[in-house]
């Protein structure tokens, strides 16, 4: 991977895992009865699934970083 994809891929990935992190803590904030309605315009279903999501992104970002 040439230097400049790997620095774009590792800011995409910083990026996003941000966005995951955010959408986390706004999550704390509903009732849990709530969050399936609080996610329906992501395409994640309940906390659960966008705890496994940070921690895909994590990993991923972390072999890129390498």
């Amino acid at each position: 991977m040439t230097a400049a994809k790997k620095i774009s891929k590792i800011a995409e990935l910083e990026k996003e895992l941000n966005g995951l992190d955010f959408l986390l803590r706004q999550t704390e904030n509903v009732e849990e009865g709530d969050i399936p309605s609080f996610l329906s315009d992501t395409k994640y279903h309940s906390n659960q699934n966008v705890a496994s999501a940070v921690g895909k992104v994590s990993q991923i970002l972390r072999k890129a970083k390498g």
